[in-house]
């Protein structure tokens, strides 16, 4: 099965060169696992993100919270991926 997978944040932190992959997968996962799957192909973006499942950042460990959208609604680490999904990647941020 394949999905379509869009970045909306630095390529400094994902360490993937493309705002967009198209990934083949073996059967339907959930979103945990297909981040972890991400950071064990894409070593920076394991060693940012694939810690880093809880609502504030691991600062001290340098890890960063993620939000995850499929098929443009947030997604839980429970969410099942599909044939044919889109799943979108932002990075949690707050300024002001």
């Amino acid at each position: 099965m394949e999905i379509k997978v869009k970045f909306h944040l630095s390529s400094k932190l994902t360490g993937i060169n493309k705002d967009e992959l198209n990934m083949k997968l073996d059967r339907e996962i959930s979103s945990e696992e297909f981040l972890n799957l991400l950071g064990k192909k894409h070593p920076v973006f394991g060693k940012n993100f694939t810690s880093s499942f809880g609502a504030t950042a691991d600062a001290e460990k340098g890890r960063f919270p993620l939000l995850i959208m499929i098929n443009n609604k947030s997604a839980g680490l429970k969410e099942t991926i599909k044939q044919g999904d889109v799943v979108d990647i932002f990075l949690i941020a707050a300024g002001g």
